[in-house]
């Protein structure tokens, strides 16, 4: 997520820095097909520019970023480290390799690595930022809220960097301050489905049902497809005691990949689910077909609190009407 979200700055910057370069045909062929997307084409294109001139880090940070795309980390750390020993003064190619190190699990060098580029550009919003997101990946919320609040200083219009922020007083349990933070992120970038999530869990924590609907709904208006938006206004609906809307979301969830939302944590109510389910996989076992999720989930009652009776309720749902 945070390569997508800063990976664009990154190439931005960094197609911008070559026309500094006295590029050739090869370059240029490079450069658009980073432009288009066509990242196999740009590793082949830079690894010829590189072959004729081994000491341009340009093309080295391209053909870094264009593997990143491809999913070859490896591959990418050592292109952007061979730019950083070429010129060590790219705050942005820091920040790439510290990317690609949060991909590997290796935080600590990621931190080590935004830290670089803030030094070289201590106004950078981006190196904050990702500082933040790593401190909060350890745990360590005061210096994640530092950092937020740095890239918020730097740049009051930072969506992210509220919504992140919002995230870490989420996890401390100040929902007031997270809700604040998710409604500016909102302000700021009125399509960011993820920020209406965010806000809609928040006010879900609060036990604000109509207003987590509400957002949940418009997370699902901007992107159709968020089963978890799906999954987690299913589960309000149930609790207003609308159980049809409810099955419609939890189902929709399901469709798009997210059943094992539906299979969280075993309750305390796990005992008599599982008696309920024996009584109807019994009923059903002869017509039903094994592959189907829904059916799987009377084998595996995963609930969640009162959660886990909207999963139990759709699951005998599903069965009544998929199983023949």
């Amino acid at each position: 997520m945070r390569f997508s979200l800063l990976g664009k700055a990154f190439i931005a910057l960094v197609l911008t820095a070559v026309f500094a370069y006295a590029n050739s045909a090869t370059f240029d062929r490079g450069v658009a097909a980073v432009k288009s997307g066509n990242f196999q084409e740009a590793v082949k294109q830079f690894s010829i520019v590189i072959k004729e001139d081994p000491k341009n880090a340009i093309a080295y940070a391209l053909r870094g970023l264009a593997y990143k795309s491809l999913g070859n980390t490896s591959k990418a750390i050592a292109d952007l480290t061979q730019t950083i020993k070429i010129n060590p003064n790219l705050a942005d190619v820091y920040i790439a390799r510290g990317l690609a190190y949060d991909d590997l699990g290796d935080t600590n060098k990621a931190i080590a690595d935004y830290t670089q580029a803030i030094k070289i550009d201590p106004n950078g919003t981006k190196a904050y930022y990702s500082r933040g997101s790593a401190y909060a990946d350890l745990g360590d919320t005061s210096k994640a809220i530092a950092d937020f609040n740095q890239a918020i200083k730097f740049n009051p219009n930072y969506a992210y960097a509220y919504h992140s922020r919002g995230n870490v007083y989420k996890s401390l349990g100040n929902t007031s301050k997270a809700i604040a933070d998710y409604s500016q992120a909102i302000k700021i970038d009125p399509k960011d489905s993820a920020a209406y999530y965010s806000r809609g869990s928040a006010y879900a924590d609060l036990g604000d049902t109509s207003k987590a609907i509400a957002d949940y709904t418009q997370a699902i208006k901007i992107n159709p497809n968020y089963a978890y938006a799906y999954y987690s206004r299913g589960v309000a609906y149930y609790m207003l005691g609308d159980k049809s809307q409810a099955i419609t979301d939890a189902r929709k969830a399901c469709e798009l990949g997210d059943c094992s939302l539906l299979q969280s944590v075993v309750s305390s109510s796990a005992e008599h689910d599982n008696s309920r389910v024996q009584r109807t996989e019994t009923k059903y076992s002869k017509v039903c077909s094994s592959n189907d999720p829904m059916y799987r989930m009377w084998a595996n009652p995963w609930t969640m609190g009162q959660q886990g009776y909207l999963a139990m309720y759709a699951a005998d749902q599903a069965a009544r009407e998929n199983c023949r």
